[in-house]
């Protein structure tokens, strides 16, 4: 599953900046999608971080820490994007 996210959070991130891109927002909502946005970057990221380091190294403390920290990034992600589709 951890392999399937990383390869499917990186279309899905590319996809997101072209909707970006195709309309705009103002105000809050503009808040809303530059952080939405760069957390997905960094999610898949550290998705990315997450499978080279099971995949080299085995199962340390170290993957671990950043599938806890994919945790926490994955549901401000989402609440970012929550409140940007259906309001505050």
């Amino acid at each position: 599953m951890l392999i399937s996210a990383a390869l499917f959070s990186f279309p899905t991130a590319l996809l997101g900046l072209v909707y970006k891109n195709s309309t705009t927002y103002e105000g809050l909502y503009a808040e809303y999608i530059w952080w939405h946005m760069w957390f997905g970057i960094l999610l898949t990221v550290l998705a990315m971080i997450a499978v080279y380091i099971r995949e080299s190294k085995g199962i340390i403390k170290t993957y671990y820490a950043v599938l806890c920290l994919l945790f926490i990034i994955v549901n401000i992600t989402a609440m970012l994007g929550g409140s940007i589709t259906f309001g505050s």
